[in-house]
């Protein structure tokens, strides 16, 4: 009997100022460690997405007028995948998921703007309720 990976898509917006080149989640960014802890030990397999390919000026997030000009383009690399159990990392990627109909879970940003991972009660609520909605996807 083969054991088989459930596939998740992590979503970002953009790709990090941090990053040394322009792929998504690239493992020295924030974003990708915080992932990669929430996700050690488990059986997922992960593919990284942004919204975009390129960065912005200031590490600003996307506004929502260049999240609009750039749907067409996000609903065909999402095109197919449809199916796939997506999580998103901050609002400005469930935002262009939502606007391009594509379902998802959504989870906060993990930068120091944000303040949600700071409070370990609602953040450990959300992780959970996170790996519920995975699993029921999986059901």
């Amino acid at each position: 009997m083969s054991l088989i990976k459930k596939q998740l898509i992590i979503v970002g917006s953009n790709p990090s100022s941090a990053s040394p080149d322009c792929s998504p989640f690239h493992p020295t960014t924030k974003s990708r460690q915080f992932i990669d802890k929430l996700f050690n030990g488990s059986s997922y397999e992960l593919t990284y997405i942004n919204l975009v390919d390129y960065k912005t000026d200031g590490n600003k997030p996307l506004s929502n007028k260049v999240i609009k000009l750039e749907l067409v383009n996000i609903k065909q690399k999402f095109h197919g995948i449809r199916d796939s159990k997506i999580i998103t990392l901050g609002k400005t990627a469930s935002y262009g998921l939502d606007l391009a109909g594509i379902g998802h879970f959504a989870l906060p940003h993990p930068s120091g703007l944000c303040r949600f991972w700071n409070d370990r009660v609602a953040s450990e609520a959300k992780i959970q309720e996170m790996f519920a909605w995975i699993e029921s996807c999986y059901s």
